[in-house]
C-alpha cells in the first residue's frame, strides 16, 4: 500500500502542474501489475524517502498555488467550466487524491494494529 500511495502522489505533480514526476519508475511496480506480480519492489526505507520527497514537492506547489489557480481546469484549452468536467479542477483533483490517500492510511492503521 505504501508504494501505491507513493505512485498515485507522485502522479499528482504533473497533473497539478508542479513539475515531472521523481519516481515514474514506480509505476510499474505499484500501478500497472497487480500485487503478486513476482516483481521485486524497492524498500520501505526507498518508499519513505521518495515519499518525503514528493510530499515536499507538493507541499511547495500548494503553497506557491493561487485560489483562482485552484480553480482552474487541468485541461489547458477549457474555457467554460461545467458539471461533466468540473473533475478536472486542480482542487477537486487534490481533494479526490487526499480522500484516496486517507482510505489506504487506514488500512495501514488497520494492518498495523493485526
Amino acid at each position: 500500500m505504501l508504494g501505491h500511495l507513493v505512485a498515485v502522489s507522485d502522479g499528482m505533480l504533473p497533473i497539478l502542474g508542479f513539475g515531472e514526476r521523481l519516481f515514474q519508475n514506480f509505476n510499474p511496480f505499484f500501478i500497472s501489475n497487480p500485487d503478486k506480480s513476482g516483481m521485486e519492489k524497492p524498500t520501505v526505507d526507498e518508499l519513505r524517502n521518495s515519499l518525503e520527497a514528493i510530499n515536499a514537492k507538493l507541499a511547495a506547489g500548494i503553497k506557491a498555488t493561487t485560489t483562482a489557480e485552484w480553480f482552474k481546469s487541468t485541461r489547458p484549452f477549457q474555457k467554460k467550466i461545467s458539471r461533466k468536467n468540473l473533475t478536472e479542477i486542480k482542487l477537486n483533483i487534490l481533494i479526490n487524491r487526499t480522500n484516496h490517500m486517507s482510505y489506504h492510511v487506514g488500512q495501514m492503521t488497520l494492518l498495523k494494529e493485526k
